[in-house]
């Protein structure tokens, strides 16, 4: 595998505060190619933008302020559960439980308005996050029993 496109682990934040972010400044911005380089000090739009079509206006404000529950605190919050862990699959585990986490502070503080049935979501997602097994391999293992036979392991480097 080219080593620029190998996996890289990471221990630590390259920006160590949500106060540290500047938009269009990265520590070590991306040569995209074109003339396209992120992170270098020039904002580009992104064209999947996260919130709907939708004016801005005083009475689409509510929704507005619910896109911003994943402010960029929340980002650096969520980025410091996943490196605070070495293993891909506790990585991912903690990440789910720290998103959950903000959602539920949002909910909380009336900045994210949730349907009965998200709320349901949200909390079946939690309580599945949380009766994971501990090990990658363990989750494998109790998978493979229920699912093995519907999908090609060794295609997923599973065998």
């Amino acid at each position: 595998m080219n080593s620029a496109l190998a996996p890289r682990s990471y221990s630590q934040l390259a920006v160590k505060s949500a106060d540290d972010l500047l938009f269009g400044v990265a520590p070590k911005p991306v040569r995209c190619g074109l003339g396209l380089e992120i992170g270098a000090g020039k904002v580009f739009p992104e064209v999947n933008f996260t919130l709907p079509t939708m004016s801005l206006t005083d009475e689409t404000w509510p929704e507005v302020c619910q896109a911003a529950v994943f402010s960029p605190e929340a980002t650096v919050e969520i980025a410091r559960a996943i490196v605070s862990r070495t293993d891909p699959y506790d990585r991912t585990v903690a990440a789910g439980k720290a998103a959950i986490d903000v959602l539920k502070r949002g909910q909380r503080a009336g900045k994210l308005a949730l349907a009965r049935k998200e709320v349901s979501w949200l909390e079946r997602i939690e309580d599945d996050l949380g009766n994971l097994p501990d090990k990658w391999e363990d989750l494998v293992t109790n998978l493979d029993s229920q699912y093995g036979g519907l999908y090609d392991k060794e295609s997923y480097g599973l065998s």
